[in-house]
Parts: structure tokens; sequence; C-alpha cells
């Protein structure tokens, strides 16, 4: 009772989250397109011909996701379309088992394979395949099946039509709401950080929402990326669009100073310990960040309501304050636990700097800013996919993971269908709906979703229920049939089990409307749904399995890839000074994004059987190796951008060339092109014959003893080559190792 009690606090939270986002403004928009046809129905008598165009729209709207209107546009048309032409094939087909079983077969590998494109082309093809099980049901059954399919097709070109009167009214909506909800996360970002410094918190836990908010971030980056930088026509000549873009560099900036600013927690209880008063300080620090931040992301459009920030810039004189007493009473100024602090502040000061760069460019975006915004390359930015015929070819083969996916798909929804024909022929449609849903190309979002549905199916119809003994009112039911369809739609990419509750909610209201004994048809959706969920499972366990394990390789391939590319990157600023390159932040963007890659693989991994969980142990030691790397190169890429450096020397230069030869070494033992790497110096070894002496013994040169700027400098990039050269070959040593070969 207690796990159901907080898992519906869960839910309530995330619906009130929801309020204010861009899918919940899509599912507004859904449901308002749904709505109209079925009103105009009523009013007129025609309500079997204003279900099918409902339908089309309900077809047409998973392509509706965030990103360009052009291509939302693209995919909503593609949608309406072959949700008619399968709706039509079906519909005259169903008649005769021996035609539909095979074209049912025919039809599923086709539309799933349409996911070699990509994300959106994946939506396309979920229109297709839930046309396609619609087709199967009793629905329009009075109707022709042509003029329901060509109704169906209206109701997706009616959204497209919505949807596009909505963007002209609200062209900056998507716009808005997706910076907002960015700048949202990164509000808990630092909120979280803020709990960290707390040695009472559950670190591990706050740790581990720390990691999944990065990823979070790092997908919201690239849906702003894609509409701030992909369009060209109007971008040049606005003032609003090139303010937004500069605000979002800021969000990224923020980020990577965040990574690479890690903080040794351990190291800091100790600190604070000795400096009373600091860590509350540095606390509350955080704390207005983060709320200063939360301000901004409802403020967008009114700038003059986002409150000041004075107290931040106290806070900070009260710290540099607790630094100066520390400083006083220390016999060394270059106290390692002195520089922590002053490092710590320092990084806080420059997330300061930016909070208020983000404020100053929601008022008004210096022109200086904006000459410099418009020189850069800002279109390469954008992760592109390719559309060619050749990617269909290329990938009709037993390696491609989409092929198999697709195969096995087919196999399990004709077996569906047999299974729903024998047991119960005229709603077995259900049990299609459910493996549609849940089956994803791999075991673990497979049984991920399974779990979700079940638990959201029996939640919705345990909370149905209560609702129907306790109110017997046809228009309670209609309202909240709607209300819980547009709250399901809101939240299916956001949490799937909470989409399941709701889809569940409005199903049931909706047969309490249609039927007298609505408790068989919650039963007998209940055991569809396990029916359903059972095939999808078993069948990715059984045909042509896609194990994580299997392919987690070539995604550590690409991680250490995008690492090398970000480090020599990093190594040509640290040695020319300068404007960033767009190389620069493109290998920035790179780096990111495949460590947040790495995550969800890895954890989709340990969701498969034990069994499967080969070499786990030192996939997850390259996991969190890889996850170090990038905070290290992170660090001395953001300290070399944000701070005046010496040239750099040649023995800077040498250890770099070590580290990016460990770094292809790596990526060559893990794609069997090498042998075994021999290992006679460790990383400290290295240092003392680079530089001539102990690493502890560089630092008291005199040429880093002139100023605290050249030891500062000293220490951390030193310290961040010697740390990025031992985890280079720590990586070496987990990808010598035997077991993990074989």
């Amino acid at each position: 009772m207690e796990r159901i009690k907080s898992y519906l606090q869960l839910q309530f939270v995330l619906s009130r989250e929801l309020i204010g986002s861009t899918d919940f403004s899509r599912a507004i928009l859904g449901g308002t397109a749904m709505t109209i046809p079925i009103l105009i129905g009523i009013r007129f008598d025609l309500l079997q011909y204003c279900i099918p165009v409902t339908t089309g729209v309900l077809l047409a709207s998973p392509s509706d996701t965030r990103g360009s209107f052009k291509l939302k546009s693209q995919g909503i048309f593609l949608s309406a379309v072959i949700a008619t032409v399968v709706f039509f094939i079906v519909g005259y087909l169903k008649g005769s088992v021996w035609l539909l079983l095979p074209m049912i077969g025919i039809l599923t590998f086709l539309i799933s394979y349409l996911s070699v494109w990509g994300f959106r082309a994946t939506l396309v093809g979920f229109s297709g395949l839930l046309s396609l099980v619609i087709a199967l049901s009793n629905f329009a059954e009075k109707l022709p099946v042509w003029t329901a399919a060509l109704l169906i097709g209206l109701g997706g070109l009616w959204y497209l039509f919505f949807g596009l009167i909505y963007h002209l009214i609200f062209p900056k909506s998507m716009i808005e709401e997706s910076l907002s909800e960015t700048i949202r996360l990164t509000a808990k970002y630092m909120n979280i950080r803020r709990k960290l410094i707390n040695p009472d918190c559950d670190r591990v836990k706050y740790l581990g929402r720390l990691i999944q908010l990065q990823n979070r971030l790092t997908e919201s980056h690239e849906v702003l990326r894609e509409l701030l930088f992909a369009e060209k026509r109007h971008f040049w000549k606005s003032n609003y669009i090139s303010s937004r873009q500069l605000i979002f560099i800021q969000l990224i900036e923020i980020l990577e100073l965040a990574v690479s600013n890690p903080v040794d927690y351990d190291n800091a209880d100790r600190l604070f310990k000795n400096v009373p008063g600091a860590q509350r300080d540095f606390q509350e620090l955080l704390s207005q960040m983060s709320v200063q931040l939360t301000s901004i992301s409802k403020n967008l459009s009114k700038p003059k309501n986002i409150p000041s920030d004075q107290n931040r810039d106290r806070l900070i004189e009260e710290i540099e304050g607790h630094i100066r007493n520390l400083e006083k009473n220390l016999d060394n100024q270059f106290d390692n636990h002195l520089l922590t602090l002053k490092n710590y502040i320092k990084y806080l000061k420059q997330q300061s700097e930016k909070i208020k760069n983000i404020r100053q460019f929601l008022s008004r975006a210096g022109n200086q800013e904006l000459r410099e915004l418009r020189k850069k390359e800002l279109g390469r930015f954008v992760s592109s996919t390719s559309y060619d015929w050749e990617v269909l070819i290329e990938n009709l083969n037993f390696k491609s993971s989409i092929f198999r996916h697709s195969l096995r798909i087919t196999v399990v929804m004709v077996i569906g269908s047999i299974v729903g024909l024998i047991a119960d022929p005229h709603n077995y449609y259900w049990v299609l709906m459910t493996v549609i849903v849940i089956m994803r190309p791999n075991y673990g979002l497979t049984k991920t979703r399974s779990k979700q549905r079940t638990i959201g199916t029996l939640l919705g119809a345990g909370i149905a229920l209560i609702i129907l003994f306790s109110v017997q009112s046809p228009v309670v039911y209609g309202i909240l049939a709607a209300i819980s369809l547009t709250l399901a739609f809101a939240m299916l990419q956001r949490n799937y089990s909470t989409a399941a509750m709701y889809i569940t909610l409005s199903v049931v209201f909706v047969y309490a409307l249609l039927t007298p004994d609505v408790l068989s048809v919650i039963r007998f959706r209940l055991v569809d749904t396990a029916i359903g969920a059972a095939l999808a499972v078993a069948g990715n366990i059984w045909l042509w399995p896609a194990w994580e394990f299997k392919s987690i390789k070539n995604i550590l391939s690409d991680t250490l890839i995008a690492q090398k590319n970000y480090l020599e990157q990093i190594a040509v600023y640290y040695n020319r000074v300068g404007e960033l390159s767009p190389e620069y932040r493109l290998s920035r963007k790179h780096a990111f994004l495949s460590i947040s890659e790495l995550n969800a693989a890895f954890q989709r991994m340990t969701q498969e059987p034990e069994h499967k969980h080969k070499n786990q142990n030192e996939i997850f030691e390259l996991v969190l190796l890889s996850h170090s790397f990038l905070v290290a190169a992170a660090s001395l890429g953001t300290y070399t951008v944000n701070n005046p450096t010496t040239p750099a020397s040649e023995n800077f230069n040498s250890i770099i060339s070590l580290i990016l030869q460990n770094l292809l070494t790596a990526d060559d033992l893990l794609n069997g092109k090498t042998e075994n790497p021999v290992f006679e110096l460790s990383a400290d070894e290295i240092i003392r014959l680079t530089y001539g002496k102990e690493l502890k013994d560089v630092f008291a040169d005199e040429r880093y003893q002139l100023s605290e700027q050249t030891l500062e400098e000293a220490h951390l990039v030193l310290g961040q080559l010697r740390w990025m050269l031992e985890i280079s070959e720590k990586m070496l040593g987990v990808l010598k190792k035997e077991n993990f070969k074989s």
C-alpha cells in the first residue's frame, strides 16, 4: 500500500510539472483538434463520419514531436498518408483470414523497417502500425472502408492545418517552451549540486539523479539546436532568434562548467569543518542561482518580472571573506585546501556571470555579441539524419538491429493475431495494440515498457473502478475521458507508466458511455494487456535477440573517438589561443552526446537477464573511466578558454600525444585491431621522465611560484594531464583482460 501511495504521489508531481511544458501544449492542441470534429458531429448528427476524422488526428499526432516545424509538418503529413493506405488495405482484407495474416506480416515489416531513417521515421511508422491495429477492430463498421480510410486521412490533414494555424498565431511557442524547459532542468541540476554539499544527504541517490539530469539536458540541447540553428530563412534577420541562440550557448557552457568542476565531497566535508559558515554560504549561493534560473524559465517573455540577484553578489563576497580569513591563518598561500576553495568560488562566479548574461540577453543582446554570433557556422551543430534509399538497402541484413526488430515484431504480430483470433476473435486487436506499444528493438526497453504498461493499466483500472462505483454520471465520464486522454498524450514521451494509466482511464470511461457492461471490458483489457506483454517480452528473448553487451562495444568505441577528438581540439586551442573554433564546439558536443548514449546503453544492459551480463564489471569500469575522462578533459578545456594561460610547452604536447595514442590503442583493442599493449611506465613515471622531476616538485619550480595565477594553471593543467594519462592507461588495462575479449 505504501508503494502504491508513493507511486501515486510521483504521478501527481509529474502531472504538476507537466503544466506549461511543450508536451502539455501539444496535448492541448491534439485534444482540441479531436474535440472539434466530435462537437460538429453531435451538432449536425454526423458522428459516424466525424469519429474517423478524430481517429485520423490521433494517428497523426505522434509525429508532432519537439523540433523544427518543417520536419514536424512533413512527419504529420506522411503519418496521415500511411495511416490512410494501411487502413484501406487491412479494412478490405480482414474478411479473409488467409489473406489477412500474410498482409499483417508484410505491412508490419515494411512499416517497422522505416525506423532505419531515425526517430521521426519511427514515429511515422508507429502511426502506420496503430492504423493497422485499429483497422482490425470493429471501428467505423457502418461506413464503407474507403470512406473511413479517407476520413482518417482528412483527420490527419485537419491536424496538420490546425497545427499550422497555431504556429502562425504563436510562432515562438515551441522555442520558448523548449528553452524554458531546458533552463528549468539546469536549475534543478544546480539545486541537486546544492544538496550534495550537505554531508547528511544520500549522495549515491543524488549523484544518480545528477547523471540522469545531465542526460536529459543533453537531449534538450539537441532539440534546441534543431529549433534555433536548423532553419535559415528568418534567423539572421531576427534579433529575437539571435538572443535565444546566445542564451542557449550560455546554457551549454553552464553544463560544461558544471561537468568540468566535480566536487570531492569527502574532502569538501573536511574542508568546511575548518571554515565555519562556508558550507552554508556555498549552499545558499547555489540555491540562489537555482532560484534565479527557475524565475528566468518562467519569465522568458517578461524579463522585467525576474527578481534582482543582489543576494548572489553578497554571498560571493561573504565566501571570498571566508577564504581571505583562511588565507591569513595559513603559512603557505599555495595550500591545497585554500586553492580548492578558490577554484570552487571561481567556478561559481563564472556560473553566476553566465546567468547574468542570460538575463541580459533576454532584455537585449549587444550588437557586438550579435555580430560575433552571425559569423559562426551554427548550422553545423545540428544533428542530421540521412533519408537516402541506400540506408534501406544497407540495413537489409541480420547485423542491423532495426532489421532484426522488424522481423521480430512481424512474427510476434502474426502469432498474436492467430492467438487472438482463436481466443477472442472480436477484440483481439487489443493484444496487438499492446505489442506495438511495448515492443522495442532491445530486451531492456521492452521489459521496462512491459512493466510500465502493466503497472499503469492496473492502476488506471483500479482508479476507474472506484470512480465508476462512486459516480453514475455520463457527463462526468465524458469530461474525465477527455481530460485523461489529453494527459495521456502529454505524458506519452515523458513517463510511459503514467501515460498507460491515463490511457486506461480514458478507454474505460469511453466504454462506460457506450456499453452497460464496462466491468467485462476492464477484465478483457487486463487479460489482453498481459498476453500482449508476454508475447513482446518472449519475442525479444527468443527471436533474433539484440543483447546490449554485443552492441555496447560500438558505443564505447564511438565514445573513445569523440573524447579523443575533443582533447585534440582542446590542445589546439591551448597552443594557439584566440577565438573558439567551430571544430572545438562540435567536438565538445559529440563528446557530451556520446557519454549520454553510453549511459543509456549501459542502463539497458543492466535490465537484461543476468546470464546475458557478459563482461558487465569491465564495461561498468569503462563507463566510469569514460565519465572521468570527460570531466578531466572538460576541466582542462574550460580552464584554458576562461583564463589567461602561459604558452603550451613541449612537455604538455608530449603528454597530450601519449594520451591520444592510448585512446586510439584502446579503440583498436575494442575492435580487435591490435595486440595487447605492453605497459612499462605508470602515469607518474611518465610525468617524471617528461618533466625531469616528480609532480609535486614541478610545482616548486620558480616559474610557477611567480604568481598565484601561474601556480593555479600548473596545478590544474598538470593535474588533469596526469589524471587523463592515468585514466587512459586504466582503460587499456581493462581492455587487455582475456575475459573481456572473449
